[in-house]
């Protein structure tokens, strides 16, 4: 699974780097009911710059790539940007990512043979409100 998934981060950010869109299929339940198990997904290259909570990155965390909902921005001491991410079906907190191990942002999945927008204006707000949440509710179960 390691050398595969070493291909696939380096062929995706190969693609991302000339400027195309990568669609793949999803596995695993961690994002659920925003993505399911098998459904398919488009991410495209942007800068970190663009990132913001609510928004859903592939990063690298460990060898693994992973789509999780950014929940929080801070800088590190070393003034990086740090993203804490979260998948929406999960109890607790991812690591913080660092800028270098993003991606790239998901845009749309595919359900039923439509592509579903994941940052529509309406769905954004009430995303970033369950993001606020879950790193708040993530920071007093920590203390």
């Amino acid at each position: 699974m390691n050398a595969d998934s070493d291909l696939f981060v380096d062929m995706t950010r190969e693609l991302l780097q000339r400027g195309c869109n990568v669609r793949f299929r999803a596995t695993g339940t961690s994002m659920h009911p925003t993505i399911r198990d098998g459904e398919v997904v488009t991410v495209a290259p942007s800068s970190d710059d663009e990132f913001a909570v609510g928004d859903v990155l592939l990063c690298r965390v460990g060898r693994r790539p992973t789509a999780h909902r950014v929940v929080a921005v801070q800088s590190s001491v070393h003034g990086q940007k740090l993203f804490h991410l979260h998948g929406d079906n999960l109890y607790s907190p991812d690591r913080p990512v660092r800028a270098e191990d993003v991606i790239g942002r998901v845009l749309t999945v595919n359900r039923d043979g439509r592509d579903h927008q994941l940052d529509s204006p309406g769905r954004l707000v009430r995303l970033r409100r369950i993001a606020r949440w879950l790193f708040a509710a993530a920071v007093v179960w920590a203390t």
